[in-house]
C-alpha cells in the first residue's frame, strides 16, 4: 500500500495539461529554432576539408590548412593555383572583397546608403575602374590569362556556395568578379598608400582657396558639392630591413616587414603560399580580391614593402572659358575631358555628376576671381598618367636571383615604393620603384600652386639603390634614405629619422640572429621622440609643485611606451599640451617645445600628473597606458543592431585591446594628439623570413584569415599579435605537411 503523504497533490485540470503541453511545443520549436539558426549561421562558412569541385582546373589542386587556416596551395600549372587562391579568396573574404570593389568603382552609396556618398564621388573623381578598363585593354596576353583564372576561381564559388551572411542581411547578389574588378582594386589600394594629393588639396582647403573638393565646381552649375577629402594623420609608416648571412644564427639572409596601415576590418592582408609543378613557389601576404602574393618570398628571394612618401602629385591652376568647355594656356584654348558619372545612393534614388580634366589631370574644384575670370584646380598625379603593377609582384615571385628581382620591379609604376630585399645566395639590398615625377623645378606660386609642368616620369635606372653595405644591413621606415648616408634626391613627406635610426641601432648589435629576434625587434617600443621632448622638458624653469613632480617623474621613465608606468603621463601631458597651445599634433608640439613657454608647459605638467593621479594613483609604477590606449574593430553592422540585440557584439567586435607603442616606436600604434587616443594605424603584419632557414619563418596577423564572425579563424591571432607574438610560416613540403590542420582537395 502506497505510503499516506502530508504534501498534497497537484491536480492537472484540463487547461494544466494544455498549457504543458503547449510550453513543450514552444519549446521544441525554439530549440529547431536555434539548430536552424546555428546551421544557417554556419552555412557561409568555407570548406577546408574533403572535396570541392572547381570547374576549369587542368588537374586536381591539393590545400593544406594550418591550425590558423593558412592554405598551402599544390598545383600543377600557376593557373591553377591563382584559380585556387580565387576560390580561397571568395570563401574567407568575399564580403571584403565587395567592399573593395565598390570603394574603387564608387558604389558603396548603393548598398550602405548617403553616408558613402561623398566616398563614391571622391572614387569616381579618381576614376580607378576607367583606368583599369583602360589598363586591361593595354595588358599582356599572360597578366589576362593570370587575371582571368583568379576571376573563373572566384566566380565558382559565388555560383556553389552560399553568400556571405552580410551579403544576405543587405540583400546584396553580387555580380561575377572581372579582371577589371582586380586591377580597380589595386589601382584604388595603391593610390591611397601616397599622401601627395590629399596634402596639397588639405593646404589648399586650408588657405580657403577650395571651400570642397568633389570634381563637380570646375564649372558653374556643373554640380553641387558633397564633402572633401577627409583629414587623415599623414604617413602610416612600415617597417623593413634584411640583414646578411653574416649576422643571422641560420648563416642566411633575415627579411622582416611590418606594414603599417590604417586599421581594416576585416584585416588588410590574407596568407597564402603557392607551389606549382610549372616552377612556381612563393608564399607570403595576398590582397583578396588581387591575384599572386604582394610581399613574401620564393625560397630564393625575400621582399618586403614601405611606402616611399616622394612628392608625386602637384596642383595646378587653370583659367576657364566656362562657355567653351576650355581652359586658356599662354591665351590658347585647351579642351576641357568631360565625363558623366551616375551613382545610385540607397534610398535616395541616382546622382548625375559631372567631372572635368585638362591634359595636367582632374579638376578637383574652382572658384572665380574679382574679376570675373574662372579658375579651376588640376591635380597631377604622376600614379594617374601611368600604366599597372600586377606584373611587378608576378615576376617578383618567380625571381631567382637579385638581378631578376631588379627586373621585376623596374616593372613597377604606382606610387613610390622602398623595396627591401635578400637573396639566398647571400646578398641584401633596398631601391626605390615607382612613378616619380621628373620636375624642371619645385617653384610654387603664393597660393601653393606650380609653375612648371612635369619634364615626364623619372627612369627607372636613375632610382635610387643599396646593395650589400658594409654595415651587413639595410634597413627603411619612410625616410629619407640619410640614416644610410644615401639621402633621396627627390623631394617627399618622409618619416622622421628616430624609427629607422633606432631600427639600425638595434641591427648594428645583431649577431647570431633569428627569426625570433627580428620579431622581437618588430615589437620595440623605445620612443626616440619621447627620449628627445623629456630632455627638452628637462632644461625648462622655473617649475614648482605638481609641475616639477611631474617632471621628476618623467626624467626617471626609459622613454618606453610599455603598457605601464611612465608613459600614462608622457601621452597625457603631450595631448593636453597640444590642446592647451592649440599645436598641430606631434610636429607642432615638438615645435613649441624649442622655444618653450614655461608657464604653459607647467600649467600642462601639472594638470596631466594631478589627471593620471585622480584616475591611477599616486604610483607610476601601476599606471597604464594600455588602458588608454586600445584598438577595438567594430564590426561594420554592429553598431546597426537594435538594442534588443546589442548582445550581438561581444560576437561581431574584437576588443578593446590594450596596445603599447606609438607614433614614433618601431612597434607603430598610430593615434592623433588631443582627445582620445584611438589608435588609428596599425603593424598590418608581422612578417620575418629567414632564408638560411625556411621553415624557421613566421608570420602573424592582427585578426585571422577569415572575414566571417563565426568562423573560429575570424580573430584566432588576435591576441598574439596584440601580445607581439608570431606563428611559425613552413615553406618545405616536410614542415607543411607536418603543420596540417585539415587537407582540401580541388576537383576539375
Amino acid at each position: 500500500m502506497e505510503a499516506p503523504t502530508t504534501e498534497p497533490r497537484f491536480r492537472r485540470g484540463p487547461w494544466t495539461r494544455r498549457i504543458l503541453r503547449l510550453s513543450a511545443a514552444i519549446a521544441a520549436f525554439l530549440v529547431l529554432v536555434l539548430a536552424a539558426a546555428g546551421f544557417w549561421i554556419r552555412l557561409p562558412l568555407p570548406s577546408r576539408s574533403g572535396r570541392e569541385r572547381l570547374p576549369g582546373l587542368s588537374a586536381p589542386v591539393t590545400v593544406t590548412f594550418d591550425a590558423r587556416g593558412v592554405p598551402h596551395v599544390r598545383a600543377s600549372t600557376e593557373d591553377d593555383a591563382l584559380r585556387a587562391l580565387g576560390w580561397l579568396h571568395a570563401g574567407d573574404r568575399f564580403f571584403q572583397m565587395e567592399l573593395r570593389r565598390r570603394a574603387a568603382a564608387g558604389t558603396l552609396a548603393e548598398i550602405l546608403g548617403p553616408s558613402l556618398l561623398s566616398h563614391d564621388l571622391r572614387s569616381r573623381r579618381e576614376g580607378h575602374r576607367r583606368a583599369a578598363e583602360r589598363e586591361l585593354e593595354r595588358a599582356t596576353a599572360r597578366t589576362r590569362e593570370m587575371l582571368d583564372a583568379y576571376s573563373s576561381g572566384v566566380n565558382a564559388h559565388l555560383s556553389t556556395q552560399p553568400r556571405a551572411l552580410e551579403l544576405v542581411l543587405l540583400g546584396v547578389q553580387p555580380e561575377p568578379w572581372t579582371a577589371t574588378d582586380s586591377l580597380a582594386f589595386a589601382r584604388f589600394m595603391l593610390a591611397g598608400l601616397s599622401d601627395a594629393p590629399g596634402r596639397e588639396i588639405r593646404a589648399l582647403l586650408a588657405r580657403g582657396i577650395l571651400e570642397s573638393v568633389d570634381g563637380t565646381r570646375a564649372l558653374p552649375g556643373a554640380g553641387s558639392p558633397d564633402g572633401a577629402d577627409a583629414d587623415r594623420d599623414g604617413p602610416a609608416g612600415s617597417n623593413a630591413w634584411a640583414i646578411s648571412g653574416a649576422r643571422s644564427a641560420s648563416s642566411g639572409p633575415i627579411l622582416a616587414n611590418d606594414p603599417h596601415l590604417a586599421v581594416e576590418f576585416p584585416g588588410v592582408w590574407y596568407a597564402a603560399h603557392l607551389t606549382t609543378r610549372d616552377g612556381l613557389d612563393v608564399a607570403g601576404l595576398t590582397l583578396a580580391g588581387i591575384p599572386g602574393v604582394a610581399i613574401g618570398h620564393n625560397g630564393r628571394m625575400a621582399w618586403g614593402i614601405t611606402m616611399g612618401h616622394v612628392d608625386d602629385a602637384d596642383l595646378y591652376q587653370e583659367t576657364i572659358d566656362p562657355a567653351a568647355h576650355t581652359a586658356l594656356r599662354d591665351g590658347r584654348p585647351i579642351p576641357l575631358q568631360v565625363r558623366e558619372e551616375r551613382i545610385q545612393v540607397k534610398g535616395q534614388g541616382e546622382r548625375s555628376v559631372s567631372y572635368y580634366a585638362t591634359d595636367r589631370g582632374t579638376l578637383l574644384g574652382g572658384f572665380r576671381e574679382k574679376d570675373g575670370t574662372w579658375r579651376a584646380v588640376a591635380l597631377a598625379f604622376a600614379a594617374e598618367r601611368t600604366s599597372g603593377s600586377l606584373d611587378a609582384f608576378s615576376r617578383a615571385a618567380r625571381a631567382a636571383d637579385a638581378v631578376a628581382l631588379e627586373d621585376a620591379w623596374a616593372s613597377y609604376s604606382g606610387p613610390a615604393f622602398n623595396v627591401c630585399w635578400a637573396s639566398a645566395d647571400g646578398h641584401t639590398g633596398l631601391r626605390l620603384a615607382g612613378s616619380i615625377p621628373r620636375r624642371r623645378s619645385t617653384s610654387v606660386d603664393d597660393r601653393g600652386f606650380s609653375l612648371e609642368d612635369w619634364e615626364g616620369i623619372v627612369p627607372d635606372a636613375e632610382l635610387p639603390r643599396i646593395v650589400d653595405p658594409p654595415e651587413g644591413f639595410v634597413a627603411s621606415a619612410n625616410d629619407d634614405w640619410s640614416a644610410a648616408g644615401r639621402g633621396l634626391p627627390f623631394p617627399g613627406d618622409y618619416a622622421s629619422g628616430g624609427r629607422v635610426e633606432r631600427i639600425r641601432d638595434l641591427l648594428s648589435g645583431a649577431h647570431g640572429a633569428t627569426a625570433r629576434d627580428m620579431n622581437a625587434i618588430q615589437n620595440d617600443v623605445l620612443s626616440p621622440y619621447a627620449v628627445r621632448i623629456v630632455r627638452r622638458l628637462s632644461g625648462i624653469e622655473p617649475l614648482d609643485g605638481d609641475a616639477r613632480r611631474a617632471r621628476d617623474v618623467l626624467r626617471k621613465w626609459d622613454g618606453r611606451a610599455s603598457l605601464t608606468g611612465p608613459s600614462r603621463l608622457f601621452y597625457a601631458f603631450l595631448s593636453d599640451l597640444a590642446s592647451r597651445g592649440n599645436l598641430a599634433g606631434w610636429g607642432g608640439v615638438a615645435e613649441a617645445l624649442e622655444d618653450p613657454d614655461p608657464q604653459l608647459v607647467g600649467s600642462s605638467l601639472a594638470a596631466s600628473l594631478r589627471e593620471v593621479e585622480r584616475v591611477e594613483g599616486v604610483d607610476p609604477d601601476a599606471w597604464s597606458w594600455g588602458r588608454r590606449h586600445t584598438l577595438t574593430y567594430d564590426h561594420p553592422f554592429s553598431s546597426r543592431l537594435p538594442s534588443t540585440l546589442s548582445f550581438l557584439r561581444r560576437w561581431l567586435d574584437v576588443g578593446p585591446l590594450e596596445l603599447p607603442g606609438e607614433v614614433h616606436t618601431i612597434h607603430v600604434e598610430g593615434f592623433r594628439l588631443g582627445g582620445e587616443p584611438r589608435i588609428r594605424h596599425i603593424p598590418s603584419a608581422r612578417l620575418v623570413v629567414d632564408l638560411g632557414d625556411l621553415d624557421a619563418s613566421t608570420l602573424v596577423l592582427p585578426l585571422g584569415q577569415s572575414g566571417q564572425f563565426q568562423d573560429p579563424h575570424y580573430d584566432d591571432q588576435v591576441r598574439a599579435w596584440a601580445e607581439g607574438r608570431a606563428f611559425p610560416f613552413p615553406f618545405t613540403t616536410k614542415a607543411v605537411d607536418a603543420a596540417a590542420a585539415s587537407v582540401l582537395r580541388l576537383e576539375p
